[in-house]
């Protein structure tokens, strides 16, 4: 099992100090366009790196009236669909996807009683770490009631390995998991099976490629009501 290097009273001033990662992510980069015309692309790949924050979606098929919704199936929830808007243009912010096994936009083109179904599939391409910045344990939704980083590998001939724990903020380690199942073995916010107080803790994450180097992140969460 990796180790992690002792942290001291300056790691632990610098992590209060910055709440940032120590090592910028190291990973490849997969680049997907900004402008996706729906009625010509059906799929849409990225790494979430991209150098702009949103997507303009359009749908250049002649239609009086355009309807666009956001549908995806939540691992606790099931099938969930929102409204967009119906404007010719929609600009979507590219945003990580949490607790998801498939993501789509939807535009619906309407001429008089006929209705054309455009479907974009949204996937992740490539290498992405996701750290949630809080969690609220013990909620009556069953949502967000563990932490956990979330790694996305679409590579299937690249295979990972990762440490990660938790310490109060006196550094103290209150939880160390090496588990890919994340879900399940995620911190609970307990630390010998007592609720810790609401507040901030600190996180340290060695992830590492198969012939790579580790790369590291550190920094701080917030634990919720």
């Amino acid at each position: 099992m990796v180790q992690m290097k002792k942290l001291s009273l300056l790691f632990v001033a610098l992590g209060l100090l910055t709440g940032c990662f120590k090592d910028e992510p190291k990973l490849p980069q997969y680049f997907a366009i900004q402008d996706v015309d729906v009625a010509v692309d059906s799929v849409l790949c990225f790494s979430g790196y991209e150098g702009f924050d949103h997507f303009k979606l359009t749908c250049s098929a002649y239609h009086t009236h355009k309807q666009w919704y956001k549908t995806w199936h939540d691992n606790f929830l099931g099938l969930q669909s929102a409204y967009l808007g119906n404007d010719s243009v929609i600009e979507y912010p590219v945003i990580p996807h949490i607790s998801t096994s498939f993501y789509s936009i939807v535009c619906y083109g309407i001429t008089g009683a006929d209705t054309t179904v455009y479907n974009l599939e949204i996937n992740y391409c490539g290498r992405h770490i996701y750290i949630p910045t809080a969690f609220t344990p013990v909620g009556i939704d069953g949502l967000n009631d563990t932490w956990f980083p979330q790694v996305y590998n679409t590579d299937d001939a690249s295979t990972f390995s990762i440490y990660w724990e938790i310490r109060s903020l006196d550094g103290i380690k209150i939880f160390e998991s090496s588990e890919a199942n994340y879900k399940v073995h995620g911190w609970d916010g307990t630390y010998n099976g007592y609720l810790m107080p609401r507040g901030s803790y600190l996180f340290y994450i060695e992830l590492t490629f198969q012939g790579e180097d580790p790369v590291e992140y550190t920094g701080w969460l917030e634990m919720r009501e």
